[in-house]
């Protein structure tokens, strides 16, 4: 399993994300491009502790 903790798979990412533009499509799902950004933006927030929800314990 890929993790980002690997520097080929971080990059990796790094250049996908790097594609992406106002007009690029999903591929699944139905969230837009700003839509995910901010989606896993909050996510790594919240992974490092920067940002709390009411599930969060």
């Amino acid at each position: 399993m890929k993790t980002i903790l690997d520097k080929t798979t971080r990059d990796e990412l790094i250049a996908r994300a790097r594609t992406l533009n106002v007009s690029s499509k999903p591929q699944w799902g139905k969230m837009s491009i700003d839509q995910m950004l901010k989606h896993a933006i909050l996510a790594d927030e919240m992974y490092l502790g920067k940002k709390f929800t009411s599930a969060t314990f």
